[in-house]
């Protein structure tokens, strides 16, 4: 079943599964085949109508516009509806669509995951990990722009998430001389870098992608996903903290006095986290559905 977190306060096991996939920076264009889109909506816990999109395949023009299309569609169809998550199952295809998607994902505020989130929820880590997708190539820009991401990773499993440098299609190099092909390469991996720079990656992590050629992929272990940044993006820390008045350090003050007070005392603190987080879902919700209503396009 769909399970919707009220707020990223993320358990332990959550926090081992966030970052990084396979990008294979490929610049051929749009692929044979489009990706499939597939919409779940359920009813959580406190009545809203939190939906998830799955995008099942190979990136090419015209997905962005469809998946903003979709989720504004999803969010119009019942006055407490909203996409929380986008689930991506893909290979990659066109670099370029790939950042109109990763737009669409900032400009309606969705979330991201490569976990079966629409079979199996939240399970324990090791189901989590036998339920993943992997996301492959430019599928990584899409991934690393949600607002909050959650991740598995299992090599052994569907869910594959592994590093290694950009490349240029054989087609491509053919067509450029020795020099052409040096600055061409130079510029993909400064490009790369700056968009993995932006979202935070660690920068070992990402030295170590650099250094590994299109053909030597490095599987990221649970240990690389330990020091990995979790939670929410550093983006949307702000924009809640604006228009939501979510105070990040009380936040966590609460949540600890809540888990070590007295027997006594806990029960009271309880019910005022449980107050407080959902206070901040709420606007969340009502932050989410207005992004997703809003008249535009995906950003070019």
């Amino acid at each position: 079943m769909l399970t919707a977190p009220t707020r990223c306060r993320l358990t332990a096991a959550m926090r081992l599964a966030f970052l990084l996939v396979l990008f294979a920076f490929n610049t051929v264009g749009p692929t044979a085949r489009a990706a499939n889109f597939d919409v779940l909506c359920v009813i959580d816990s406190r009545g809203s109508d939190v939906c998830a999109i799955q995008l099942s395949g190979p990136l090419e023009q015209g997905d962005a516009l469809r998946l903003d299309t979709l989720v504004t569609k999803t969010a119009a169809a019942t006055t407490r509806r909203f996409v929380r998550w986008l689930i991506l199952d893909s290979p990659g295809g066109s670099v370029g669509e790939a950042k109109q998607l990763a737009d669409v994902v900032r400009n309606r505020i969705l979330w991201t995951s490569n976990l079966h989130i629409l079979r199996d929820g939240y399970q324990s880590q090791v189901e989590n990990e036998s339920a993943g997708f992997e996301c492959a190539s430019s599928c990584v820009l899409v991934l690393l722009a949600g607002a909050n991401r959650i991740l598995v990773s299992n090599p052994m499993a569907n869910a594959r998430i592994g590093l290694h440098r950009p490349y240029l299609s054989r087609a491509a190099q053919e067509k450029l001389s020795p020099g052409e092909l040096a600055m061409a390469q130079q510029q993909a991996e400064e490009e790369l870098r700056h968009l993995l720079e932006r979202e935070r990656m660690p920068k070992d992590l990402l030295e170590t992608m650099m250094s590994r050629a299109s053909t030597q992929i490095y599987w990221v272990t649970r240990k690389d996903l330990l020091r990995l940044d979790g939670g929410y993006s550093s983006w949307f820390e702000e924009l809640i903290t604006a228009r939501c008045d979510w105070d990040k350090d009380f936040e966590a003050a609460l949540l600890e006095s809540a888990s070590s007070a007295p027997e006594r005392e806990r029960e009271r603190l309880r019910a005022r986290v449980s107050q407080y987080l959902g206070q901040i879902q709420d606007c969340i919700e009502v932050e989410t559905r207005r992004a997703q209503l809003a008249r535009g396009r995906p950003a070019r």
